[in-house]
């Protein structure tokens, strides 16, 4: 998979790539609060605070990822 840009800028989207298809996206901030969690691709980072988060990428096919995403 591929997300970006990262560090992305503050109101702009955030683009996940993949060969597999995607099933949900869930952005945690760094105390593991759940922010945002989208059965999409593209992410606004419209209501995200400048600084670190945690994105986790769930696909149709039962794996999963964890990144970091930096707000600007």
């Amino acid at each position: 998979y591929v997300m970006y840009p990262n560090p992305t800028p503050k109101g702009g989207n955030v683009v996940i790539s993949s060969k597999s298809d995607i099933s949900y996206v869930e952005i945690y901030n760094m105390i593991g609060e759940k922010i945002i969690s989208e059965r999409t691709s593209i992410i606004s980072t419209e209501i995200l605070l400048k600084g670190a988060y945690l994105i986790n990428i769930y696909f149709e096919d039962g794996k999963s990822v964890r990144n970091k995403l930096i707000i600007e």
